[in-house]
């Protein structure tokens, strides 16, 4: 199993979901 690699692509997508709900918030 290589976990690690999947981990790391997720850790990758919370940040970019994070910095789209910071474009968001600073939309309003």
């Amino acid at each position: 199993y290589k976990l690690d690699r999947i981990d790391s692509q997720i850790q990758e997508i919370i940040t970019q979901i994070q910095k789209l709900i910071e474009v968001l918030r600073g939309r309003k």
